[in-house]
């Protein structure tokens, strides 16, 4: 859900895809144990598998390593971060009406700067794309469209993601699916973004679609190895302050503090959410396999450091029987 906006400081993730290959090359096949995104809880008679989820994926990632199919085979309950079922509902089609789209006659360059509305422009010329086709959407449903056309652009497919690719197999095993959020609350987060946030996070979004792939990959790279921490230090880097920053109404410290508070909010606050319904889960006798993006994952207030306070979590690897 997190769109992300690389301003690059230093590019860790291709150093650790480095070394990943150079270890690959000398350790042999049999002995090979990489961790993976998915972490073991037992607590008295409960069992939590919790999956670290990416989005989209290329058709090429799958199969998926074993340990993950075993975990979902061994769950007897399924939860997921939300249930994409609703995504067609009703409900979130006029809250997209209502909280993405202007109002007529009011319209997106009415509520850009210049130089955001010419950013704009020149990326949806590079795309063969028409402005009048966004003209009725808030900046921050412009940026979720561009994060899904470039991601596509990519070979990535959100037909492909983890948490849908599990949510289908549970739906046809007939597992209960429960989630965790649900969808109109994600979109709020971004929804509810001043005008200045929400249009800096565009045109930081344009701005930096060079480094986007390089992102991208650092991002799949570290999922695939179960580097969560890593995943998290990717995210810190792209909310360092974007060189739009100085463009926008808004004094730059206003809307430094605005990015922090979104940061907050998207990861750290609902972390401790998430994890007092995982809590909750640990306290019956079944067992469950819930799925949650992988940016959760990691951090001093991600899933992992919040459930490790109190209790003992094992990260499943490749090898793991």
């Amino acid at each position: 859900m997190v769109l992300i906006n690389p301003k690059r400081k230093k590019n860790t993730g291709s150093a650790l895809a480095g070394w990943l290959v150079y270890g690959l090359l000398l350790i042999p096949a049999a002995v090979q144990a990489a961790p993976l995104s998915l972490w073991k809880i037992e607590h008295d008679q409960a069992v939590v598998y919790l999956v670290g989820s990416v989005h989209v994926l290329k058709a090429d990632d799958y199969p998926l390593p074993a340990a993950f199919q075993m975990a979902f085979d061994a769950a007897q309950i399924t939860v997921f971060e939300v249930d994409l079922d609703k995504t067609s509902e009703p409900e979130v089609a006029r809250f997209l009406v209502d909280e993405g789209r202007y109002q007529p006659p009011d319209r997106l360059s009415d509520n850009l700067l210049p130089s955001s509305l010419a950013a704009l422009n020149r990326y949806l010329d590079s795309t063969h794309q028409s402005l009048e086709q966004y003209q009725q959407m808030k900046p921050w449903a412009i940026s979720l469209n561009i994060a899904m056309i470039e991601t596509q652009r990519l070979g990535y497919d959100a037909e492909l993601g983890v948490d849908l690719y599990f949510q289908k197999q549970a739906r046809a095993a007939g597992k209960p699916v429960l989630e965790l959020e649900s969808i109109q609350d994600q979109l709020r987060l971004l929804s509810g973004d001043s005008e200045a946030l929400q249009e800096l996070s565009l045109v930081s979004a344009i701005s930096e679609l060079p480094r986007f792939e390089m992102l991208l990959e650092e991002l799949m790279g570290a999922w695939r190895v179960g580097a969560a921490d890593e995943m998290y230090a990717l995210l810190l880097q792209s909310y360092s302050s974007p060189a739009a920053i100085e463009q926008m109404p808004l004094a730059a410290d206003k809307l430094e503090r605005q990015l922090a508070d979104q940061l907050t909010r998207i990861l750290d606050t609902r972390n401790h959410e998430m994890a007092k319904k995982i809590r909750n889960y640990l306290q019956t006798s079944s067992e469950y396999f819930i799925v949650v993006g992988a940016l959760h994952m990691g951090g001093p207030n991600g899933l992992i450091a919040l459930l490790s306070e109190d209790h003992e979590i094992q990260q499943v690897h490749h090898s793991a029987k």
